[in-house]
């Protein structure tokens, strides 16, 4: 089966998260600094103080750069939901209900970014994905280890089906960023810090 593209954020909602995240990192250094800056020592260096800089004011991307950060936050939303996913099956449910709030929660710890005012931005990325699914041809999105299915009523809700184990996985290739995620990847629970180490969350 031909592949189909993930989800990607627009491209005012990925800004916005990477500029969320700048932020978010530039106040965990400046935190780490004032703790070892010496209380009758000169402020921080003004390296680092370029570097904060940086971070809290960091430019509008350019459009190659915006395609690069749109396919990373739909890299980590889908595997945030295979992840979801492989536990189910690995609990005997082939047909699991998931909510915007497990996926709002998910991409902010994923992301980072939990301060209060971070989660009108996750709310809309959850919105836009849950317009984008249901627009998917045969209201559904075939991923490499099942399919992603909209609630027919709700539109807060979704369901990971996975495939059954007793039947092999068809041949399908799925668009996601650089990487494919399957049931091999699935067979063994990762932690949050290896899976998104693995896929440049802390080094982008």
């Amino acid at each position: 089966m031909p592949f189909r593209p993930f989800f990607l954020p627009s491209s005012e909602i990925t800004n916005e998260l990477m500029i969320a995240m700048g932020r978010r990192r530039a106040s965990v250094l400046r935190e780490a600094a004032s703790r070892e800056v010496d209380a009758e020592t000169a402020e921080p260096d003004e390296l680092l103080q370029a570097v904060l800089s940086a971070l809290e004011n960091e430019p509008a991307p350019s459009a190659e750069h915006d395609w690069e950060d749109q396919r990373w936050v739909s890299n980590i939303m889908y595997h945030l939901l295979g992840r979801l996913a492989g536990r189910a099956r690995r609990a005997g449910v082939d047909s699991f209900p998931t909510s915007d709030a497990a996926i709002i929660d998910g991409m902010r710890t994923s992301l980072g970014l939990y301060e209060s005012h971070d989660l009108a931005l996750l709310e809309e990325l959850a919105v836009e994905f849950s317009w984008w699914l249901r627009a998917q041809p045969n209201n559904s999105y075939p991923a490499g280890w099942g399919s992603i299915v909209p609630d027919l009523y709700d539109p807060h809700i979704i369901y990971l089906e996975t495939f059954v184990r007793d039947e092999p996985e068809p041949a399908l290739e799925t668009e996601i960023g650089d990487a494919l995620l399957t049931w091999d990847d699935l067979s063994h629970e990762h932690n949050a810090w290896d899976t998104f180490v693995w896929f440049g969350t802390l080094v982008r």
